[in-house]
């Protein structure tokens, strides 16, 4: 049914022993962890208040009473506090960092930073404080320390990339690490910061806190690697977060599977001279195409799982299992150019003659002004909508969960048509060509309709899955399907197809695909890559004589690629694989 996918917006107070629920309290949309301390809870929302709740009162769920005091900052709080003594310390996204007294909510002091940095969607990391220092990292990548009581600021060091995960420190040393995957430990004394050590265990970025613990720290970075080292910086040991193995080659092997999948989902984008790509650590990224460095990087408040889409100099793209917006940002820049709250959306947008078309989980299509965010027209379907709409002539198509496929006009949103397809489309999505519509249907089956609804032809085979993006090229049509166990579970084979595209006649097939589509260069050649191996493939387009395909070459990854498809520019294909890379292949 329609979802109701909502970011957190109360505080649950149960009890330990027995589970019973104490209390529900709304407080509006939070990404602020609760900070339980004594008998308060600390927790902050994006319209920049910070509150103060008494636990253990037996106050009604709308009593006032529950907060003990509540602090307005300058810009919204999305990072958990951090207590000692009497004190409280967190910062907000206008660049402010606060010291309150933890008791009665009044400010001790704040400190601005110079230049805060605007696309971030935490500027500041969760603080640590002890011994009378409270020290906190910041995405303009510089790592502060202040005097508890004063607000002195000691000392600030740029660090070589952002500062998402809340630093330690013990006797004089300070330990953070940034997004580049670097460790740092910095010697404070006498008014001098020293670098003790700069390490580089890793090139994933470090997100989750660092722990400080019998002298030892521990941090898990996103390519899911615990790593632990003594207070030297020296490297005690390592250890992969899933099943895995190393082989002779020193590649990490997993034998498990991660449960949900690892959301590498985001199809790159490239444009000129830049690849554009999300993550499922929040972040949509911009590299240069030819070296993969980093022009820019922008941070969203939840998982991107469709393309970020580029048109006349703008990218668009929408987030799911989080905040609500949907984002148009600066292509050479990252910058905000406006925000719109749409609900969570899983697919990619298309972008089509200055609107923006999008699917919504909640079982929203809407059309958005391209310039300004404006929604021009919005509809209510029945069940969610997972895949992006596909648009030809005065038409945009979405295909629902309901099981149904829908014709709309893409200017007012009039449901021209729509007709029954037997089964729902996910990540598959329609693509329409001269006035047929190619489309997977959630199953075995994989089939070509005309605008009226009637079907042309079905290819049909049992036991498997048909959903991925077809691709179409000079008369033929590029499907394929995977098998393995149970709904969304292991996929064991992938397989791609080449039918005859008014016929549906099978012309040959090959390995690859599952989840990843297919994309054609213009000499023909198929691209694919696999959810059920690590390769990614080029074959011929022709096949072999006895119906099998013509490989011309495969390149092997570090792991599979889930529901991403290549994007192909200037002689290089682009992919996003889950072992947690983008590759440039020749």
């Amino acid at each position: 049914m329609p979802a109701i996918g909502l970011a957190y917006n109360r505080v649950i107070c149960k009890d330990v022993k027995t589970g019973e629920l104490m209390w529900d309290f709304n407080i509006g949309h939070t990404f602020s962890d609760p900070l339980l301390d004594g008998n308060h809870i600390y927790v902050a929302n994006q319209a920049g208040y910070m509150y103060a709740m008494t636990c253990r009162d037996k106050y009604g769920p709308l009593d006032a009473r529950r907060i003990s005091w509540e602090f307005r900052g300058k810009g919204p709080i999305n990072e958990k506090a951090e207590t000692d003594g009497n004190l409280i310390f967190f910062g907000d996204n206008a660049g402010y960092f606060y010291c309150l007294n933890k008791t009665t909510g009044e400010k001790k002091w704040d400190y601005k930073v110079a230049d805060p940095e605007t696309r971030s969607f935490r500027l500041f990391s969760r603080p640590y404080a002890k011994d009378g220092l409270v020290v906190v990292g910041s995405s303009d990548m510089y790592m502060y320390c202040f005097e508890q009581e004063s607000g002195k600021l000691l000392f600030k060091y740029k660090a070589d990339d952002w500062i998402r995960a809340k630093p330690v420190f013990k006797d004089g040393i300070f330990y953070f690490t940034t997004m580049k995957g670097t460790f740092y430990g910095l010697k404070y004394k006498k008014g001098k910061v020293k670098e003790v050590f700069i390490k580089n265990p890793g090139i994933h970025p470090v997100i989750a806190d660092l722990v400080l613990a019998d002298d030892k720290i521990l941090y898990n970075d996103s390519d899911l690697y615990t790593y632990v080292f003594d207070l030297k910086g020296n490297p005690l040991w390592t250890k992969s977060l899933i099943e895995s193995f190393i082989n002779d080659e020193g590649e990490r092997i997993f034998t498990d599977e991660i449960a949900g999948g690892a959301r590498y989902m985001s199809k790159p984008t490239a444009v000129d001279g830049l690849v554009y790509f999300g993550t499922p650590i929040r972040f949509v990224y911009a590299v240069d195409a030819e070296t993969g460095k980093e022009v820019w990087k922008f941070e969203a408040g939840a998982s991107l799982c469709g393309a970020p889409v580029y048109d006349n100099g703008k990218i668009y793209f929408g987030v799911h299992s989080g905040e609500d917006e949907f984002y148009c940002v600066d292509a050479k820049t990252g910058e905000i150019i406006w925000t719109q709250d749409i609900g969570w959306v899983w697919g990619s947008p298309n972008v089509s003659d200055g609107m923006v078309y999008i699917s919504g989980i909640d079982g929203n299509v809407q059309a958005l002004d391209a310039e300004t965010g404006h929604i021009i027209w919005r509809h209510r379907l029945d069940r969610s909508i997972c895949s992006e709409p596909a648009v030809e002539g005065d038409q945009v198509f979405f295909g629902s969960w309901d099981h149904y496929l829908y014709g709309m006009d893409k200017k007012t949103g009039f449901i021209n048509w729509k007709f029954h397809l037997s089964g729902g489309t996910d990540s598959g999505v329609q693509i329409v060509k001269d006035g047929k519509i190619y489309l997977p249907i959630g199953g075995p089956r994989f089939r070509v309709d005309a605008k009226t609804g009637t079907v042309d032809w079905e290819f049909f085979e049992a036991g498997t899955n048909f959903n991925v993006t077809p691709a179409y090229y000079d008369g033929n049509v590029y499907c394929s399907n995977w098998q393995g166990i149970g709904l969304g579970g292991i996929c064991t084979v992938s397989r791609l197809y080449c039918l005859d595209a008014e016929t549906g006649k099978e012309k040959w097939k090959g390995l690859g695909g599952g989840l990843s589509g297919p994309v054609i260069g213009k000499n023909g050649d198929v691209y694919i890559a696999s959810v059920s191996s690590p390769y990614f493939y080029c074959y011929d387009a022709e096949g072999n004589p006895d119906g099998t395909a013509k490989i011309k070459w495969m390149y092997k990854m570090g792991n599979k690629v889930e529901e991403s498809t290549p994007a192909l520019y200037n002689g290089k294909a682009y992919i996003m694989s889950s072992d947690g890379f983008i590759h440039a292949i020749k």
